[in-house]
């Protein structure tokens, strides 16, 4: 198979990294980075680095470019770019599709999907997501900090028997990956827990543990989680009843001086990923008539937020 992973930040960078140092020298897969600027220029020289948490590897993919039309057509593209890019970076990279390309998303969102469709490109439409916390840590080297390093990926039709060939080269890679038929539950399940903590911890500016021990917040985040449970109701898709309690609790779970992602970005005045945790739920509750007024209230509020602050990067 051939891949091209889009985008070599943290999450591209791990998964990317394990199949390039698994089929670096492979006659039957091929690997390609899809990535700009410093970082691309040391992988290039030096390969990428990547450090976990139990090891450190070298990986040497086939193609580093930052154009797709020099990499060519591929059988799987993973997009691991923040959710601002995605529709952009689907733009550029028609010279790498074909009909049978797998088309997997795996950033943060839960209208992934829908942006790749909206660039009309050629392939398989697939959803996915990942547990993982990892950055660029420096040119050409990514570190990972914390998560199972799990993949989950399926196609938005559910018919998961077409596709073993590519479950089985992802785990002869050393990477943990579910080839699921239910793929938007596992996506919901995720962003139900880090839609509401991104919104809350931005807006407040607080860490994991002042938001759970404040009273209102606690139950604004509560608020947001069943807003979201009703709409994923509304889209047929399946979670548990007690899917918001068991949110709450793997909030708890973390080190009460956790950060989320989108708080962490706002207060080094990077761009943020508004549009990806809060509008796209506003959009979509709009386009369903499902009332979520407190989704509606903190969106404001954020895009307020953001534009006085002058933090936002476009």
């Amino acid at each position: 198979m051939d891949f091209c992973i889009a985008g070599l930040g943290g999450v591209g960078g791990y998964f990317g990294g394990r199949l390039a140092s698994a089929y670096g020298k492979s006659q039957q897969h091929r690997v390609s980075f899809l990535c700009r600027g410093e970082h691309m220029t040391q992988i290039k020289k030096e390969g990428l680095i990547v450090k976990t948490l139990s090891d450190t590897f070298r990986a040497i993919p086939h193609m580093v470019s930052s154009s797709p039309v020099d990499i060519g057509p591929v059988d799987v593209i993973f997009f691991a770019v923040k959710g601002y890019d995605l529709f952009n970076m689907a733009e550029t990279v028609h010279s790498l599709c074909h009909d049978r390309t797998l088309l997997i998303p795996v950033g943060n969102g839960i209208d992934n999907p829908h942006l790749l469709e909206k660039a009309s490109l050629k392939g398989v439409f697939f959803n996915g997501c990942v547990y993982i916390s990892a950055y660029i840590s420096a040119p050409g080297e990514v570190r990972q900090v914390g998560g199972s390093c799990k993949m989950v990926a399926g196609p938005l039709d559910g018919r998961v028997e077409r596709y073993g060939e590519l479950e089985s080269v992802m785990k002869e890679a050393g990477i943990s990956f579910e080839l699921t038929p239910h793929v938007e539950e596992a996506v919901w399940t995720k962003f139900i827990f880090m839609s509401p903590m991104a919104a809350i911890t931005t807006l407040v500016e607080k860490t994991f543990g002042e938001v759970l021990s404040d009273p209102y917040l606690k139950q604004t985040l509560r608020e947001l989680m069943e807003e979201l449970h009703k709409l994923a109701q509304k889209k047929n898709i399946s979670l548990p009843e007690d899917i918001v309690d068991r949110s709450l609790a793997q909030a708890r779970s973390f080190p009460s001086g956790t950060r989320s992602s989108m708080e962490l970005d706002y207060s080094r005045g990077r761009r943020v990923e508004l549009e990806t945790f809060v509008g796209a739920v506003v959009h979509l509750a709009s386009s369903l008539q499902v009332p979520v007024p407190v989704y509606d209230q903190i969106y404001r509020r954020l895009h307020n937020k953001i534009l006085t602050s002058g933090k936002e990067r476009r």
